[in-house]
């Protein structure tokens, strides 16, 4: 009874090192799938299409993100410290060039203006009488009624009055110029991209009120690693058109580069390329887009995707095994005019098929 107990943990030791063993071998590991391994179930039908494997030239493509930006784009601040009254516009709204905007609380260049026009008219009021005093003096001199001294007197009043009115019309231009800031006009014609105040808020200089932007005159800003910034620059200089894909319209344009920033950014190691895009509908201000670039042609395994049959993530493709058709896992690449690149799970000489 001793020894059997002793035999009963030495067996049950001896099965699980056997089950370890058997484990680390794989042969518990049936589920999991290799590309280029060969399914279990065989004899596959003559498929109808037949294609020879072969190494192709890939054309490859680098592709930096970038967002989609108005080129002209103006923020609208106040030249003058005030409440705001009014605003005009709403985010979207389709503006013109020297259109009102919003309003400032205009009472005291209101006032200023009125002081202005008062100082102005008393100014004239005593050059008229400086002017008369001047005239009638210069009668008497010449029938020498007074003397050369109350002449030259009368001429000095003259003189002053007049430079009292041309500094009383320069203040008078001040506080129009002035009383014109109150009301907030349009630089340009455009959309107005964001509205940052509301009615009641305080506007003064620097603070942005608004922000325009021109919808027809867009760009892509995108990063490009200084590795292929020569090749962005010779694409410049050539003039060139690059292609710029836009994912939310699923579209693909043509732009021209129009400007590279002369340093890169130290952190990320890569330039901003500025790219103008053409006219399109359903592309606005802030979408996503990639700028891609062609890189130097390398060599591929490209085989139509007609031929090939994905179940879930997997994929698989009709290969002839000596006499026999096979279905093998292959692992796929990237696809480009009806042909898809297969990184592993085919060799060149072999043949597949498909219906």
């Amino acid at each position: 009874m001793e020894t059997v107990r002793r035999v009963g943990p030495l067996a049950l030791g001896a099965a699980a090192l056997l089950i370890l063993i058997l484990w680390m071998a794989g042969s518990f590991d049936r589920g999991r799938i290799e590309p280029g391994s060969l399914e279990a179930r065989q004899g596959e039908p003559i498929p109808e299409h037949t294609l020879p494997v072969r190494e192709e030239a890939q054309t490859t493509w680098y592709e930096a993100v970038g967002t989609v930006r108005s080129r002209v784009q103006t923020t609208v601040a106040s030249q003058l410290t005030g409440q705001i009254l009014d605003v005009l516009v709403e985010a979207g709204d389709q503006v013109r060039e020297g259109q009102a905007l919003a309003y400032l609380d205009s009472r005291e260049y209101t006032a200023r203006m009125e002081q202005a026009r008062s100082a102005l008219l008393s100014a004239q009021a005593e050059r008229e009488l400086a002017a008369t005093a001047h005239d009638r003096f210069k009668g008497l001199f010449e029938k020498k009624a007074v003397t050369l001294e109350q002449l030259e007197s009368t001429e000095a009043r003259r003189k002053q009055a007049d430079a009292a009115v041309s500094v009383a019309e320069q203040k008078v231009e001040e506080a129009q110029t002035l009383l014109g800031y109150t009301t907030l006009h349009s630089p340009m014609n455009g959309v107005v991209a964001d509205r940052l105040v509301e009615p009641g808020d305080l506007a003064y200089p620097g603070k942005a009120l608004l922000v325009l932007h021109d919808p027809e005159d867009l760009r892509l800003e995108a990063n490009v690693r200084e590795g292929l910034i020569s090749r962005i620059r010779s694409q410049m200089a050539e003039g060139r058109d690059v292609e710029v894909h836009l994912s939310a319209i699923e579209r693909s344009v043509r732009g021209r580069i129009t400007e590279i920033m002369p340093s890169a950014d130290p952190v990320s190691r890569s330039f901003l390329v500025k790219v103008s895009l053409p006219r399109t509908a359903g592309v606005y201000p802030g979408m996503f887009g990639k700028l891609r670039c062609e890189l130097d042609p390398r060599p591929a395994i490209l085989i139509p995707e007609s031929a090939v049959v994905r179940v879930g993530q997997l994929a698989t493709v009709r290969v002839r095994q000596d006499a026999r058709w096979e279905r093998r896992f292959v692992t796929l690449g990237s696809t480009q005019d009806g042909k898809v690149e297969v990184l592993s799970g085919l060799r060149e000489g072999e043949e597949i098929g498909w219906d």
